[in-house]
């Protein structure tokens, strides 16, 4: 992938990262973010998951479980016959996690599901907030927006929810930021391991939940259409063949032999009915109206809501974005001058994400 690269005499890209230590100070800023939106988890990291039991039950489950048949059975966890006795059930058709478990992979096998399940959580929010920053740094060489920025993302009331509601799968969006930054990298400095990165991230995205295959690649899909005008030009040239080439093999060769047992002995028992789709659709005032998490006002917005389905998996207002973030968000994409086209894009990908979000029907 290539688009207007960088001009010789031009100040090196990884710079606008920061300094060593500028990094070193954002990873332990949002490690205290991260203890301080979730306390008082940390005092309780061994004995307690967060939320109503829901989800997380099932995800605490599925790491003792991917656990106990490694270590004990010595099996690789594709079945497990205990859950829907006698006739068991087949691990692959439910979120892997794959991606997730190798990264606490250490503390799983060394102490406990309770420990890892929540040390992953926190991870989540320390390394989201982290790879965002890098993203949002690259493209704005401002680290103090991108830090506020990347805050604004790390604790969105998405990941908020996700964190109440048990959605362990959904926490991990770590690599997403990645993603982008990589593809954009790719464009704009040419250079092949930039990717042969996005392949890989991509690939991590999609083996920590499958959900991110449509969601994250519908959106890539959707960047790299405008990001890459004039297609004529740019299809015209070798290396962005090379580089769609590279980060298309990392991610098949780290993604298929996962997924391709799935999907063809099991194919006609995986699929979601239009009827599902609108029940988990985002309702349009859901993007307005706070949520209901919020300290203050959260129960009275709650009141004000007439669609709300089964709480903790769906509260109004999880996918609220902020008047103080919008603003900011408007600011920044409306003020950026340089001679990379990143806004329309950008803009692109916030308009068919709100889109998609409503799902089939609109509620309101």
């Amino acid at each position: 992938m290539t688009a207007m690269p960088i001009s010789q005499g031009q100040p090196d890209p990884s710079k606008r990262f920061g300094h060593w230590t500028t990094r070193l100070f954002v990873l332990v800023l949002f490690t205290l973010l991260t203890l301080g939106m979730t306390y008082p988890l940390i005092l309780n990291v061994a004995k307690a998951i967060p939320g109503p039991p829901w989800d997380n039950f099932v995800w605490l489950y599925d790491l003792w479980w991917f656990r106990h048949s490694i270590v004990d059975l010595g099996k690789w966890p594709t079945f497990n016959p205990t859950i829907f006795y006698p006739f068991g059930y087949d691990l692959r058709l439910s979120e892997t996690m794959l991606a997730n478990k190798v990264l606490i992979a250490p503390i799983l096998f060394w102490s406990n599901e309770t420990i890892a399940y929540n040390v992953f959580l926190l991870l989540t929010f320390v390394l989201t907030g982290y790879t965002m920053y890098l993203l949002l740094a690259y493209l704005t060489d401002n680290p103090f927006g991108a830090v506020v920025g990347a805050a604004i993302f790390a604790f969105s009331p998405y990941r908020m929810h996700a964190m109440a509601a048990g959605w362990l799968p959904l926490l991990a969006t770590q690599w997403i930021p990645l993603v982008f930054l990589y593809i954009e990298r790719s464009l704009r400095e040419r250079q092949a391991r930039f990717a042969l990165w996005a392949g890989l991230f991509m690939a991590l995205t999609v083996l920590s939940s499958w959900y991110y295959l449509y969601i994250v690649g519908s959106l890539v899909v959707v960047y790299l259409l405008f990001r890459l005008r004039p297609w004529g030009e740019t299809f015209h040239q070798p290396v962005f063949w090379r580089n769609l080439l590279l980060a298309s093999l990392v991610f098949l060769a780290l993604v298929v032999p996962v997924a391709l047992p799935v999907v063809l002995g099991r194919a006609r028992e995986m699929g979601w009915s239009l009827t599902e789709v609108e029940k988990w659709a985002a309702s349009a005032d859901d993007f307005f109206l706070p949520n209901v998490y919020h300290p203050i006002w959260g129960k009275y917005f709650l009141s004000m809501r007439a669609y709300t389905l089964r709480y903790p998996w769906y509260a109004p207002g999880f996918v609220y974005l902020g008047v103080v973030a919008l603003l900011l968000a408007f600011k920044g994409l409306f003020g950026v001058r340089g001679r990379y086209k990143v806004v329309g894009p950008l803009l692109w990908v916030g308009v068919i994400s709100f889109i998609l979000a409503l799902g089939v029907v609109l509620h309101w």
